[in-house]
């Protein structure tokens, strides 16, 4: 990897760490000042259809204005509304609207960050080596999202969300002056770099249809659809449940979580480390196969009745450590390929596209896995979902893996 990279990632992991360390603050925060879930609940619904609603046109903009400038303009700009808020908690007047503005126009700042940084990424690596770049932003980005919550909750309870939002403020202005020092060559041919007369329907259609026109695009969004519904929702969304339905404590759900998360570092790290080509059918084929038996391996065991319960969470461990082991390489996979086959100038826009559609796929899941859940237990969920999943990768994922090679 070049020294452009190593700077990449180290201006996205200074402020990812700051955000992992503010993103635990403010449901704390709602919760303390209102004691309200629904509350909570609203905030987090507000932004994201935001987001679902901003994203192509902020995938537009990435496509079109330097994308370093963009990262860091919006690092700036997310380091000085982070200072202000932290200024108005300081003089103790915080409110829902105030709260709820701040975070729709942070993350609309973040939205477009994350655009303009993604879509930068595969100009500053080498093709052949893109799988261990994602690699190495999966590793960077489970690192600060183990230690963010952890320091934020501490830094909350003792010194209030003021102290979160300085260091984020702080951290976001740093991740700027990093990005500075990035080598790159804008090319200006064909872009606007007047943002008011961005032709953005035009833009948003084009790149649509050329989503539509290629096999290998639709072949990685389709993947990435079917993952987020089966795979992604039940583990993300309903983990806690699943334990919890089944009658253990909660102490047991943070060693799980913690259990996941190492699976995915380790899966990262060799990733990086071992010299091996991952970019193949095999690699392809076994990590989706043992992720998945890995999956409906858990469901079995949840539904067993053990009398030894440390036993039979260890056995459960295992099957989560394995599934995320696995779903981490073949994300990696994925994500490559993926990148490989966008034109640099629309690759802002077509990932906004599959984002949007893996955004609509989890939503789904969780208002059909929820009815499922309450009607019929996380046993008879967790088989169903895996038994499908398992289904779709032999006869639908599997034999269309030749056009992820085209």
């Amino acid at each position: 990897m070049n020294k452009n990279f190593y700077i990449y990632i180290a201006g996205r992991f200074t402020s990812g760490f700051g955000d992992s360390i503010q993103i635990i603050g403010f449901p704390l925060l709602i919760l303390d000042l209102y004691g309200s879930a629904k509350i909570m609940a609203l905030a987090t619904t507000v932004i994201m259809i935001t987001e679902i609603i901003i994203r192509p046109f902020l995938g537009v903009i990435a496509d079109n204005l330097n994308r370093k400038k963009l990262m860091i303009n919006t690092d700036i700009l997310s380091g000085l509304l982070c200072l202000i808020m932290a200024f108005v908690a300081y003089k103790d007047m915080l409110s829902l609207p105030i709260i709820i503005i701040y975070l729709v126009i942070q993350s609309f700042v973040s939205t477009l960050f994350d655009s303009a940084s993604y879509a930068l990424m595969p100009e500053l690596v080498e093709d052949k080596k893109l799988v261990k770049a994602y690699s190495y932003m999966t590793l960077i980005n489970n690192i600060s999202s183990i230690s963010g919550p952890i320091i934020g909750t501490m830094l909350y309870s003792f010194l209030g969300i003021k102290i979160l939002l300085l260091i984020n403020g702080i951290s976001f202005l740093i991740s700027a002056v990093t990005e500075i020092l990035i080598k790159y060559t804008y090319n200006k041919n064909g872009k606007t770099k007047n943002i008011l007369k961005i032709k953005y329907i035009k833009k948003i259609k084009d790149g649509f249809v050329y989503m539509l026109k290629s096999k290998k695009i639709k072949y990685v969004v389709s993947v990435s659809m079917i993952n987020s519904f089966f795979i992604i929702i039940p583990i993300s969304q309903y983990f806690a449940f699943f334990f919890k339905e089944n009658g253990f404590e909660n102490y047991y759900v943070g060693i799980a979580s913690s259990v996941m998360t190492a699976g995915s570092l380790i899966g990262a790290t060799m990733i990086i480390f071992i010299k091996k080509n991952f970019n193949n059918k095999k690699s392809f084929v076994v990590s989706f196969i043992i992720f998945s038996i890995s999956f409906i391996l858990f469901g079995i065991t949840l539904g067993i009745n053990m009398q030894n319960e440390l036993f039979k969470f260890i056995i459960l461990s295992i099957c989560l450590f394995i599934n995320s082991f696995f779903m981490l390489s073949s994300n990696v996979i994925v994500n490559s390929a993926f990148q490989r086959s966008l034109p640099n100038e629309m690759r802002a826009r077509i990932g906004s596209f599959r984002y949007l559609t893996m955004q609509i796929a989890m939503l789904l899941s969780v208002i059909f896995g929820g009815f499922l859940l309450d009607s019929k237990g996380s046993v008879v969920y967790i088989l169903s979902f895996g038994f499908i999943y398992l289904f779709i990768i032999l006869f639908f994922i599997f034999p269309r893996y030749k056009v992820l090679q085209s």
